[in-house]
């Protein structure tokens, strides 16, 4: 191998004939691949993925150990469910052989759903036909990401996991899953169970042991180590930027390290400043790319400029798998552990995506917004009011036009602007500001910034005509929401009471019983609330509740979502409904036990109405 082939940047080592650098990951993917376990290669762009699962396909192959087959999902595209599923099994069965005529037998098998189709394949199909070992490598799974119809797929790989169990004949069936993506992006739908099966196999950086031979791609005689030596101190061993900046020296440095004009390690320097912080920096696909991911795919951009400045600032950030920020920003490769915390991975980074470059993209509203859309974008009190919404107007308009806003902030901004304008119109009569801040104060005080509340109180005080004096608003405010939750069912809340009345007392999955969660949402209102971040204690009906939007978080505990929603169900609801014989014929009887804190002997069941209710 020249001198010149030696370095990859960019594609895989195989397509540009380069010198492969064996890692630890090597070995271990290729012994899980022998014994025919799950795997998953999640690792950030350019870092040796493609070319690894390429290497291990061909050492199975080579040792006869497994038939392996590798699928890129960007050959599929995306096109339609059904052609995307289809596609996938076209790619398969060529590349094994398979005899079967998959369009007559996906045709001949119309009336099953697409991923039946799909899951029996594999067992009526390809099994059977195949005697050895088969892995499945699916690179670039990320691209899934943006289609709405995957989290099938991804279910589908976990059942042939599952199915193994039941049927040996799977335990010959393996898969190998590669890309940029976490694994809590996998499956979209948040009320499915997150993707949690198979071993995570790390592609580390480079130690100067491991990339050796790379050095003598620089052909700088008795000055090669040492280059070498300050080239990692740079990169830390980061695959493509060590070959980049390989590649950059012997090119641009090698005469003047020869003629001895200046210090190596001021010479790499400067290459370094001019290629990775100087003008060149803006055209960088490999920086940019980076750049994108912090503000692009990932939702709350503010917990991930929030975190990252932690561990920017040297804090002890620890790494949790369980974290979603922490396993983003590994997933885009801007940091890496080390002992049990979380570092910048290498000097390039560092020194690129500084203090400065986080202001340069930090929306100074970043926490409003991400509050705001963590409330499902419902609540308006984190939204702009007044005279703030007119100077986030005018960032908004001046500099954030320039910074290639998210959806979500966009969103917010344009809230903000809609939310202000029907503040104008509903309390024009009002002829000044502190008035009108007085008043959405008291009614946000009670609604905790529900818009559906919001717009149900703001419409009736718009039909008050006159101005009313600033001292007695606020109680004027309180009187007119009591008036209206007195007046049940005739109230401007009757339709949300109804609304959340039937999500509560007729759910609609037989599998959660409405008396149970009715037992939790009083817990909740009488502030018995459990910490809601415990992974180890799921509980359905604390999601429901959340989900209809009755109960919220607040810091690692819940409570009920706003003043009125507490008034409307409060606990002479609880207690009506908990009598009610279509919950529970033994709910009166409860009702009586419960209120007296399981002291009173008497209201427990006796006789034929404990037979009944053991029932």
């Amino acid at each position: 191998m020249t001198h010149s082939t030696i370095y990859t940047i960019g594609g895989t080592v195989q397509a540009g004939s380069g010198y492969y650098v064996e890692r630890q990951a090597d070995g271990e993917l290729l012994d899980l691949c022998q014994q025919g376990e799950f795997t998953c290669i999640l690792a950030s762009r350019q870092v040796g993925k493609s070319s690894l699962i390429i290497r291990t396909a061909n050492e199975l192959k080579k040792q006869d150990l497994a038939m392996p087959v590798i699928i890129d999902l960007q050959e599929i595209g995306t096109s339609s469910e059904e052609e995307w599923y289809l596609g996938f099994l076209l790619r398969l069965a060529e590349r094994l052989h398979l005899k079967t005529d998959l369009f007559e037998w996906w045709e001949k098998n119309e009336l099953l759903g697409i991923t039946d189709r799909f899951t029996r394949f594999f067992s009526q199909v390809l099994l059977p036909q195949m005697t050895k070992k088969i892995v499945i490598f699916i690179d670039e799974i990320d691209t899934t990401l943006a289609l709405n119809y995957t989290d099938d797929f991804f279910i589908a790989i976990r059942y042939f996991y599952n199915e193994r169990a039941n049927n040996s004949e799977f335990k010959r069936l393996s898969f190998v899953l590669v890309g940029v993506a976490t694994p809590g992006e996998l499956i979209k739908d948040r009320r499915r169970t997150p993707f949690n099966i198979g071993h995570n196999v790390e592609l580390t950086d480079f130690t100067s042991e491991e990339a050796h031979l790379l050095a003598l791609g620089l052909a700088l005689g008795e000055k090669t180590d040492e280059v070498f030596r300050l080239l990692l101190e740079w990169t830390g061993g980061h695959p493509y930027l060590t070959q980049r900046l390989c590649v950059l020296v012997r090119d641009r440095l090698k005469d003047n390290f020869e003629s001895g004009k200046s210090l190596i390690g001021d010479q790499i320097k400067v290459l370094v400043e001019e290629e990775f912080f100087g003008e060149k920096s803006y055209h960088d696909i490999h920086l940019q790319w980076i750049e994108d991911m912090f503000k692009k795919r990932f939702r709350n951009s503010f917990a991930i400029f929030q975190v990252y400045r932690q561990i920017l600032r040297g804090d002890d950030v620890v790494d949790q798998e369980q974290s979603e920020v922490k396993a983003y920003l590994k997933i885009i490769g801007v940091v890496k552990r080390q002992g049990k915390n979380l570092i910048v991975r290498n000097k390039i980074y560092q020194k690129f995506f500084d203090e400065t470059w986080i202001k340069s993209l930090e929306n100074p509203y970043d926490e409003r917004i991400q509050l705001w859309d963590l409330s499902k974008q419902l609540d308006q009190s984190k939204l702009l009011l007044f005279d703030d919404y007119k100077d986030g107007d005018r960032w908004y308009r001046q500099t954030g036009s320039k910074m290639d806003l998210t959806e979500v902030e966009a969103a917010f901004f344009e809230a903000s602007r809609e939310f202000n304008q029907f503040l104008e119109e509903c309390l024009a009569y009002q002829i000044n500001n502190e008035s009108k801040q007085i008043i959405v104060r008291r009614v946000v005080d009670w609604t905790n910034g529900n818009s559906i509340l919001n717009t149900k109180i703001f419409e009736v005080i718009k039909k008050f005509p006159k101005s009313i004096q600033t001292e007695v608003l606020e109680q004027w405010v309180d009187d007119l929401i009591a008036k209206n939750l007195r007046e049940s069912p005739s109230c401007i809340f009757k339709d949300v009471f109804s609304d959340i009345s039937k999500k509560l007392l007729l759910f609609e999955d037989i599998a959660i019983d409405s008396f149970q969660l009715l037992l939790t949402y009083s817990d909740i209102l009488d502030e018995n609330s459990y910490d809601c971040n415990l992974p180890d204690s799921p509980d359905p009906y604390k999601d429901i509740l959340q989900e209809i939007n009755l109960v919220i978080k607040s810091g690692d505990r819940l409570k009920v979502a706003n003043k009125i929603y507490a008034e409307m169900f409060n606990r002479t609801w609880i207690e009506q409904h908990l009598k009610s014989p279509f919950l529970r014929p033994y709910g009166k009887q409860f009702v009586k036990w419960l209120s007296s804190k399981g002291k009173d002997r008497n209201s427990l069941l006796r006789g034929k109405m404990l037979k009944e209710a053991e029932m």
